[in-house]
């Protein structure tokens, strides 16, 4: 049965629909369902290839199985069988989170049982600081870089090293926050704005 496109995926549901309430017999239905929707919404490959691979973990584990009889107890055998590392298992999670929910949604089901399964807890190791070795050689990369590009204004080099030394010395991490920097006119006397 091909689902990829949105007219397949709304005959699919049409014949669904049973008295004004649509009826999912498989969880293989209702994964069909889900994907047909989510390809619909245009997602990148990337992430239909992670919707079809729980997809498939879940057509492998229910089948033809009655769709309204899983339990919350069968999805934690599920994450309970996952081999991954924490972060990738509470993506995954994520990913099934969403799936129960669009098919109460769709009435298919009456409640997720997803729902009462708790997310995998990841420990993030903080990233520690730079040595001063590190920190002179990207001091000097930031004082240095108008040698190998040229056309950079003449101002950046000070206004980079600034920021290095701003977030060295206030904690700021680029791996896990944004920087975002206004840009205002300050009187270098006062340190006050400028009218």
């Amino acid at each position: 049965m091909d689902l990829r496109s949105g007219e397949a995926a709304s005959k699919l549901v049409r014949d669904w629909e049973v008295d004004g309430i649509a009826v999912v017999k498989s969880a293989r239905e209702a994964v069909d369902g889900f994907l047909s929707d989510r390809e619909a919404m245009k997602l990148s490959e990337a992430m239909m290839r992670k919707y079809r691979h729980v997809g498939a973990e879940i057509k492998a584990r229910f089948g033809d199985r009655r769709f309204a009889s899983i339990t919350p107890d069968e999805i934690r055998a599920i994450r309970k069988d996952w081999r991954l590392a924490a972060i990738t298992a509470q993506k995954r999670m994520e990913i099934v989170r969403k799936f129960f929910p669009f098919c109460v949604d769709a009435e298919w089901i009456e409640k997720s049982p997803a729902r009462l399964v708790k997310m995998p807890t990841a420990k993030y190791d903080p990233t520690p600081p730079f040595s001063d070795e590190e920190m002179e050689k990207i001091l000097w990369a930031a004082d240095s870089i108008r040698e190998a590009h040229p056309k950079i204004p003449a101002e950046t080099p000070k206004k980079l090293k600034a920021l290095v030394l701003l977030m060295r010395h206030s904690g700021a991490d680029l791996d896990w926050q944004r920087v975002t920097v206004v840009q205002s006119e300050f009187s270098l006397s006062t340190g006050e704005a400028a009218a």
